[in-house]
């Protein structure tokens, strides 16, 4: 998948439902259609450049009425797309919305709390704390339980690898483990399914061409004044 069909899918997924996703996914390529940056790069700041484009605008009440995923901020409708249709770890998310890698965990919970509990009303059992863990179950963090860092798309370390081999002999864990692993699940079907229109995907090209034949024929135009700027002063200055 190229850059700016990903761009397409990124944006289809996250605005609002108005008609206007074409408009906002072809300003996010301009702003980096001309940047000396990695696909990756591009598409983070393509991504944050989208963002701050689509913060503010208002999602009409039909919409929140019949998506509750329309009711959660526009960064918030991000980062759940990104843990779960994009597979975004932690480090690339913190670097598009401009937060600390640290804050992201703690982020994620509660915006998967918030949506599948009052959101979407699900009936799922809550994890909490066991009231007699073992001396070697992992500390539980009710702000960005282990479990989480077990499931989202982030590189796997020795100590999560620790985990999952006492998952297999602890009970609670493993109970602790489906109640997380549903909570990601309803999260996932929660979200909306991505429609780009079949136009939109034929003229993906052309119309990213279209946008950079105006920026260089911008920067040309650009240049020819100060040319001609230039060669006047200088003809001033030799007259």
């Amino acid at each position: 998948m190229n850059t700016y069909t990903f761009i397409d899918q990124l944006t289809y997924a996250v605005a609002p439902p108005n008609g206007a996703a074409e408009t906002y996914s072809d300003r996010a390529k301009a702003s980096v259609a001309w940047l000396d940056l990695t696909e990756d790069r591009k598409v983070e700041r393509a991504a944050r450049f989208l963002i701050e484009q689509l913060d503010g605008i208002p999602v009409d009440p039909q919409s929140k009425v019949a998506h509750p995923f329309f009711r959660l901020s526009v960064k918030e409708r991000f980062l759940l797309v990104a843990l779960h249709q994009l597979q975004w770890p932690y480090d690339r998310i913190a670097r598009t919305i401009g937060l600390p890698d640290a804050m992201i965990a703690s982020l994620a919970w509660s915006i998967r709390i918030r949506f599948v509990f009052e959101e979407m009303s699900a009936s799922l059992p809550f994890p909490s704390a066991p009231l007699r863990p073992a001396p070697a179950c992992p500390t539980y963090d009710p702000s960005a339980p282990w479990m989480q860092g077990l499931l989202d798309p982030n590189p796997k370390t020795q100590h999560h690898k620790a985990i999952q081999t006492h998952i297999g002999d602890c009970p609670t864990c493993r109970s602790l483990m489906e109640q997380a692993r549903h909570i990601w699940e309803r999260v996932l079907i929660g979200l909306p399914e991505t429609k780009i229109p079949e136009q939109t995907q034929l003229k993906t090209t052309p119309r990213l061409q279209v946008v950079e034949q105006k920026i260089a024929l911008g920067l040309a135009e650009a240049l020819a004044i100060l040319s001609g700027v230039f060669a006047l002063y200088f003809w001033i200055r030799g007259a």
